[in-house]
């Protein structure tokens, strides 16, 4: 996490050679290089233990503060001095500093994500490349999968590229609003020397994105605010405007002593917010407002000719955090594959400290030699040889090495993208043929599923081949995410007599009602294959991280507390027969979510109000008690291990102890009636990635595979306790 596109050479720490246009350079401001060591070890630090420093993530936040400040300050420099920006040069200078490492670290990390990931994760991996390559790594973050969604899947190894995204699509406009604003400027006969017209429309724009951080940020679901350009526009204008306005801000009017204060009170904020933030919820809100005011003081008090020993500036300026931000950008863009990757080798998420030492120490290296030899060999433009004829003529070549390093990094993006694209089209011709052989079978005594299971159980005649195959598992999907039904409302759904209905098509039928989260999705195909025998309609209201319940605490969206109330509004003209319950467990929100209830009192209560005007209207309701929550990726393990490989299985005591305050409400509510199905996932023993040859999980979800098989047990549940 972290927006480091803006590091200038570590030759020329200034801010006109950071933002390679042109103009009188500034002195050397090496506490600009300290201040991003500060940013880059915060974000390493939160990804290596988070506990250490919980609100390490505003790091990024420095990062924007800072490239805002040189690139609007260059290119304000420039125009207001020349009456132009150079575009080529600009873009060219960016390609430059930019490309080299990040391609040379995508390339890297894609092939080790062959060697070292498994096959299921390819596709992923190849969408995460080309999404890192053409910098809208960000807005698949956040509008690529929703927070639920997202929570059962792996950590990409190019998640970190979001802020370069971010950064690199600033850069692409910023320089277009320079030019107009100054050319309008000159139509309307204003003085060119004047920052004031660009300082005006860059306040408008921070102002609507900050106004836009405040709203979005508190009502958006999922990471969308998070991840979005348009809630982190503002804090890269912030900077851009503290940059524009130095000159009246610091002359002759703030002594040294005064501006060792500022820069001190600035690195103090900075590490409060990394410090004393816990999560991201609502970020970047108003919150934000702390590191970046804190980053944008640190930046004004070091804009004089004398700083006193002991400022934050003069700290900021010494030899090691100087150093480690020349390498900052390299730091930034490996540190984030070498721990996603030691996570891979090791099978798990958790660092110790001695490890994330380790892993500092790699990524510095690594990093130390990537700017030595990738990031500095390509840094500088090339020139003609003194000998050339154009050199002995005295022509400029300026424009035309612009043009080709431009032409010569997008050879390069194409290059890399083709490269990103490999692994992805392999996995596309494993998952056509692995989806025609799901396709062809039907109830086999090959793949009994869960009716290899318990004291009746039959085995399967003979070992087979695992389905669905690891490959096309996390595609193994009920039909009603194909049909839409978890985007529609519930107005939408009431509306309609066949939207989100299953079983039988008789609008006369006696209906069946499936509630609760996407653990209850999970159980549509046995659902509507009983519906249908009963001569029932199956009709589904369900909520992607909503458990059935009006009362979940803390829970941040509201929506689902209201999704449930119009349910049952609906359900009080529906009148079903029969509502089935289900939903995720309290340890898998935990662990998925970082979301848990309050305390037991209020999720008993919280259920027993949405279930009890059910009961009370005549229903039956069935809760289905929460499946254990998987310790390892199913699809994944057998995919890298093999089907029998003891990695791929979790003890199924540890399993039974996960508590379920929904089986505790069912209890206590006389028209309940409880569900267990442990006994047709789990064996004796232990929790397996495989039963009956059919893969259980695809995530923390059932295949539909492996659901369908559970129509026989859910059935004679049914019966016995309805």
């Amino acid at each position: 996490m972290s927006g480091l596109a803006g590091t200038p050479a570590p030759s020329a720490v200034t801010a006109a050679a950071a933002g390679g246009a042109g103009g009188a350079r500034p002195r050397r401001r090496a506490d600009i290089q300290g201040l991003r060591a500060v940013a880059v070890l915060l974000v390493v630090a939160y990804h290596l233990r988070p506990s250490f420093v919980p609100g390490g993530f505003v790091g990024v936040d420095v990062f924007f503060v800072i490239s805002g400040f040189l690139i609007i300050g260059s290119l304000g420099r420039e125009a207001s001095e020349t009456g132009r920006v150079r575009l080529a040069r600009f873009y060219a200078h960016r390609a430059r500093r930019l490309l080299p490492a990040s391609a040379l670290v995508i390339v890297v990390t894609v092939l080790l994500s062959v060697v070292l990931l498994p096959m299921t994760r390819w596709s992923e991996i190849s969408g995460s490349a080309l999404a890192s390559v053409f910098s809208v790594q960000n807005l698949v973050l956040a509008f690529g999968s929703s927070q639920y969604e997202a929570a059962s899947q792996a950590v990409s190894p190019f998640q970190h590229f979001w802020s370069l995204s971010i950064e690199e699509q600033f850069y692409l406009v910023v320089p277009l609003l320079v030019v107009v604003t100054y050319a309008v400027g000159v139509v309307r006969r204003r003085a060119l020397r004047s920052v004031a017209p660009l300082v005006l429309v860059l306040g408008l724009v921070g102002l609507a994105s900050f106004a836009w951080s405040l709203w979005f940020s508190g009502r958006a679901e999922g990471a969308a605010a998070y991840y979005s350009t348009l809630t982190r526009v503002w804090e890269l204008v912030l900077g851009g405007l503290v940059a524009l306005l130095l000159p009246r801000l610091t002359s002759g009017r703030l002594t040294w002593t005064t501006r060792s204060a500022v820069g001190w009170i600035g690195l103090a904020l900075v590490a409060a917010s990394a410090l004393l933030l816990d999560g991201v919820e609502g970020f970047p809100g108003a919150v934000a407002l702390v590191p970046t005011v804190g980053t944008a003081l640190v930046l004004l008090s070091g804009s004089g000719e004398r700083q006193g020993r002991l400022s934050a500036n003069a700290l900021l300026s010494t030899r090691v955090p100087v150093y480690i931000g020349d390498i900052s950008y390299s730091l930034y863009l490996w540190h984030w594959p070498v721990i996603v990757f030691f996570a891979a080798w090791t099978g798990s998420v958790w660092i110790s400290g001695v490890q994330g030492l380790g892993l500092l120490a790699a990524s510095l290296l690594i990093s130390a030699a990537s700017t030595r030899w990738v990031e500095n060999r390509f840094r500088r433009p090339w020139t003609l040889p003194a000998r050339s004829p154009a050199a002995r003529h005295g022509r400029s070549v300026r424009p035309v090495r612009d043009v080709a390093s431009v032409g010569l990094a997008l050879s390069l993006v194409v290059l890399v993208a083709s490269a990103a694209t490999v692994p992805g089209l392999y996995v596309e011709r494993e998952r056509r043929a692995a989806e025609a052989a799901l396709a062809d079978v039907g109830v086999d005594p090959l793949y009994p599923g869960a009716r290899a299971l318990g004291a009746g159980g039959v085995p399967p005649a003979q070992v087979a081949p695992v389905i669905p195959d690891p490959v096309v598992a996390t595609e193994d999907l009920p039909v009603v995410y194909r049909d839409g039904c978890n985007a529609l409302d519930v107005a939408a759904i009431a509306a309609s007599t066949t939207e989100c209905r299953y079983g039988s098509a008789s609008p006369t039928a006696p209906s069946m009602v499936l509630l609760g989260d996407s653990h209850a999705a999970q159980y549509v195909a046995p659902l509507s294959a009983i519906a249908a025998s009963q001569g029932r309609s199956l009709l589904v209201l369900f909520k992607d991280g909503c458990p059935f319940s009006l009362d979940l605490g803390r829970w941040p969206e509201q929506s689902c507390v209201d999704h449930n109330r119009q349910v049952l509004q609906m359900l009080a003209t529906e009148r079903p027969d029969v509502a089935v319950v289900a939903n995720l467990s309290e340890v898998g929100y935990l662990e998925a979510l970082q979301w848990s209830w309050p305390d037991d009192a209020t999720a008993v209560s919280g259920f027993q109000q949405a279930w009890t005007p059910l009961v009370d209207a005549g229903t039956k309701v069935f809760y289905v008690r929460p499946l254990p929550f998987p310790s390892f990726d199913g699809p994944g393990c057998i995919a890298q291990n093999g089907r029998d490989s003891a990695t791929c299985s979790s003890d199924r005591t540890a399993a039974l102890q996960q508590v379920s305050r929904g089986a505790d409400a069912a209890e206590q509510i006389a028209g309940v009636r409880t569900i267990d199905l442990v006994d047709d996932v789990c064996a004796p023993t232990a929790c397996r990635a495989v039963e009956g040859n059919v893969l259980v999980f695809r995530d923390n979800h059932l295949t539909e595979t492996y659901a369908r098989t559970l129509e026989g047990t859910l059935q004679e549940q049914m019966a016995e306790t309805g």
